[in-house]
């Protein structure tokens, strides 16, 4: 099978080939049927984020599908640190929609459409996650921001805001940001321009600041809501996408 690994140090990523994991005694294994895709740094969001613990329980209990978690690093202008201008957002939307879809969708059974796609994340991954998902609904039915909103929205989501059908194709658009944290009034702002445009938006406000206590606690909040067995079909064959055995 193929595995995504990442050189922490330069940082550096290659597509590998590794051994299928096998079926031990007293697990399952799980078929994978859609895809969402959460942006940030996606070691923190598994040591402080506890994403994979979060995910793991939901399936357990019944709460939401089996799904691919991808957690892209967002920083794609490595000129600028923080990662919230213009540029930023441009060049790793190219990267999202040009790299790691294809890499996702060419070598795991996904569910190649806006139905099978999910995608959000936190602060800097939450504009991120806005900007692309309001940009192509055609290709994220379910969009959502963890503290956060999208800076200049008339210019960075301009593609979206010229859609007639943009609204209609989103299936959910979901905001939570915690009532302390300093982003509150620039997300505010961005919820005015959502209502202005049409968007039928899901939004909270929460106890809490920045911090992923918070964080932890909308993930758990935003993925049952995502990827109704009503609106997902198969997965689709193809390279990569094949079932295993037989």
């Amino acid at each position: 099978m193929k595995q995504i690994l990442q050189d922490l140090g330069s940082g550096e990523t290659l597509l590998a080939d590794v051994p299928a994991p096998g079926v031990r005694p007293g697990y399952l294994q799980i078929r994978t049927e859609a895809s969402l895709v959460s942006l940030g740094t996606e070691r923190m969001l598994v040591e402080f984020g506890r994403a994979n613990l979060i995910l793991d329980n939901l399936i357990a209990e019944g709460q939401c599908m089996p799904m691919l978690l991808a957690m892209p690093d967002g920083h794609a202008d490595l000129q600028e640190e923080e990662g919230d201008h213009k540029e930023n957002f441009l060049k790793f939307s190219a990267d999202m929609l040009g790299s790691v879809l294809p890499l996702v969708d060419g070598n795991y059974r996904t569910i190649a459409q806006a139905s099978g796609r999910a995608i959000n994340g936190l602060s800097m991954g939450g504009m991120q996650s806005l900007q692309i998902g309001i940009n192509h609904p055609e290709l994220f039915a379910y969009i959502g921001g963890m503290s956060a909103y999208v800076p200049d929205p008339e210019d960075l989501l301009a593609r979206g805001f010229k859609n007639n059908h943009s609204n209609s194709e989103i299936k959910l658009l979901w905001m939570s940001i915690g009532k302390d944290d300093d982003l509150l009034k620039d997300a505010e702002k961005f919820r005015a321009v959502l209502r202005k445009h049409g968007y039928h938006l899901q939004w909270s406000v929460t106890e809490g600041n920045h911090e992923w206590t918070v964080w932890r606690r909308y993930l758990r909040d935003f993925v049952p809501l995502v990827f109704r067995k009503e609106d997902v079909s198969a997965p689709s064959g193809g390279e990569g996408r094949k079932p295993s055995g037989g």
